[in-house]
Formats: structure tokens, C-alpha cells, sequence
């Protein structure tokens, strides 16, 4: 119990918790530490029923984040997918796809890149109609149901993300038409940059494990692989392109494979599929919600939806705390 008036529950039977408002207690005022122990003991924390608002938003993440993310060197920057800044705040963003009702895999948030932020907070502004829910798995519980087989694979190799722009599509990605600035944060990122100097076109690599270790040395299987792998099947069949508009590129402009740049095999694949499916947990949002994930343990992704008018808002960015 938060405080006398604020219960919360278990929102599965290993992570995650829903702190429950009464409707007339303000979520800033919550005791700050209880919510920052409960944040590091369940890793998701599900804020229903205080009547939060996008400023009230805003001012929470400020109570227990910094450095917040514009989705600087962001994947998912084509088109319809690319995320948009809410009321010219570039820190406050939609979702990717945030006008398209398709699926998104379970993933963890730029994995494809060393530096990714440590915190995720969404926010309810609109709820779906039908469907739309925000999904959310352990990566510690998807790694413990893996196939031993499969475990050896992954600890015994690593993934690498290959990611290709044109001239006139890195600037976006990247916020900036300066390829030193490109330079420096692939630099920064470990990531190998190569530029073609004839056409402008960049090509990043990036090679790392699709298994981390969590802060008490377990494993957590928590990376980009299934959504940049049906990404890549989503362009090669066309269905981006009968799908969504303005997106007639059959070419995924970033995929995932093997180091040594084969392509990871399909039955690790549907194993991957089938272990996240029984893991995943639907957040049924309601207007005024407010998520938190500790992005180092817990993925996430969004069930299909039936109508437009989903409207989830997003901030990423570092503890002040120590997690």
C-alpha cells in the first residue's frame, strides 16, 4: 500500500504492478520513494484512475526522469511509422505507427543500438475502441522458456542490425544533415558507419547479444529480433505497400541477422514467437493512464487495432534514481 487511500495489485504473477487512484488523489503526489521501490522490485507500473492529464503527464516523468529522448537515430522513420512530436514538445511523442492498426511484435525499445533509454512512460490520451492494447512480457521469464538448444544459441552467438538510408532519409533518422554529427553518435553507439560517397547514402551496422544480463546477473532475452524481422517480411511481401500509404519501398531499409550476416533460422524464430505469445499481458487502457517499464528487463509491443482513434503518448528517458 502506497498510502492510506492508494492500493495497488498484482498486474501478473512475476512483474509489474497497477497503482489504483480513488479518482480525487493526485498522481503527484504519491510518495516518491514507495513508487521508486515498487518500480525496482516489479519493473511495470500501471497508474489507473487519477485523472492525469498530458501536463500532469509530463510533470510525473519530470518527477523521476532526465535526458529524455527525441528518438534521435530512431528505426521505425518511414513514412506513417515515424513517431511525431505532440504540442512541439520533441520529447513528447506518438507511438510508431500511431494512426495504423497493425500488430507490433514484442520488443525492446532501440536495441538496435548500445545506447537506449533505460525508462518507458506511456499515456493515455484516447483510448482504443477495439483492440490497440499495449502489450508487455519479462525478458527474464521468455529467456527461462526457451528451449535449452535455443538458450546456447543466443549466448553462443550475436544478432547485428543492419540498417541502410538514402541521401534525404538518414537526416531524419538521425536529426541532422551533418555526417560528422552521424559519425560521432554512431561513434558513441559502437556502431560501424559507412557512407556512399556517390549517392549519399549511409549503411549502419550494429553487432551485439540478443541477451542481456539483468541487474542480479540473470538473463533477459530483450532486443529489437522479431519486430525488425517481421518488419523485413512486411516490406519483402509487399503488404507495407497494399497496407499503408506512401510506403512502396520493397526494400526493409534495416534488418537483422546473424554477425556473420546470415539470416537467423526459422524455427528459432517460431519457438521465439510461440514463448512470447504465451508470456505477453494486454494493458487495457483507460483515458488517463499512465505506464512506466523499466526497458532493461521488460519488453513491450501493441495488440492489432480496429479503429484510429488510439491515442497513446510517449516519453523515454534515464532514471535520477538508481534502479
Amino acid at each position: 500500500m502506497l498510502t492510506n487511500q492508494i492500493q495497488h495489485r498484482s498486474l501478473t504473477n512475476t512483474f509489474g504492478l497497477i497503482i489504483q487512484g480513488n479518482g480525487s488523489k493526485n498522481i503527484l503526489d504519491l510518495d516518491y520513494e514507495e513508487v521508486i521501490n515498487l518500480f525496482r522490485e516489479s519493473g511495470t507500473l500501471l497508474f489507473k484512475n487519477f485523472g492525469s492529464d498530458s501536463d500532469t503527464f509530463m510533470k510525473f516523468t519530470h518527477l523521476y526522469c532526465q535526458d529524455f529522448s527525441t528518438y534521435q537515430g530512431g528505426g521505425l522513420r518511414w513514412g506513417v511509422l515515424d513517431r511525431q512530436a505532440i504540442n512541439n514538445v520533441e520529447t513528447l511523442l506518438t507511438t510508431s505507427g500511431h494512426s495504423q492498426g497493425f500488430p507490433i511484435e514484442l520488443h525492446g525499445e532501440m536495441y538496435y543500438l548500445k545506447n537506449h533509454p533505460t525508462i518507458l512512460w506511456f499515456y493515455c490520451e484516447n483510448p482504443p475502441i477495439q483492440g490497440g492494447q499495449t502489450t508487455v512480457s519479462d525478458g527474464r521469464e521468455i529467456f527461462k522458456n526457451l528451449s535449452d538448444e535455443t538458450k546456447k544459441f543466443f549466448q553462443n552467438q550475436k544478432i547485428k542490425y543492419v540498417r541502410h538510408q538514402a541521401n534525404g532519409e538518414w537526416q531524419t533518422a538521425f536529426q541532422t544533415d551533418d555526417l560528422s554529427v552521424v559519425q560521432k553518435f554512431c561513434d558513441r553507439n559502437e556502431t560501424k558507419l559507412l557512407i556512399d560517397s556517390e549517392t549519399g547514402a549511409v549503411t549502419t551496422e550494429y553487432v551485439c547479444s540478443a541477451i542481456v544480463k539483468s541487474r542480479d546477473r540473470e538473463d533477459v532475452f530483450i532486443n529489437n529480433l522479431l519486430l525488425i524481422y517481421i518488419a523485413e517480411w512486411a516490406f519483402q511481401s509487399g503488404w507495407f505497400a497494399e497496407n499503408l500509404s506512401n510506403m512502396t519501398n520493397t526494400s526493409p531499409p534495416l534488418v537483422v541477422r546473424m554477425e556473420d550476416g546470415s539470416c537467423i533460422p526459422e524455427h528459432i524464430i517460431e519457438e521465439l514467437q510461440q514463448v512470447c505469445d504465451s508470456l505477453t499481458i494486454d494493458i487495457q487502457w483507460e483515458k488517463g493512464d499512465i505506464l512506466m517499464i523499466d526497458n532493461t528487463r521488460i519488453l513491450h509491443g501493441r495488440r492489432e487495432a480496429t479503429a484510429s482513434n488510439r491515442k497513446i503518448f510517449v516519453r523515454m528517458g534515464e532514471p535520477i534514481f538508481k534502479l
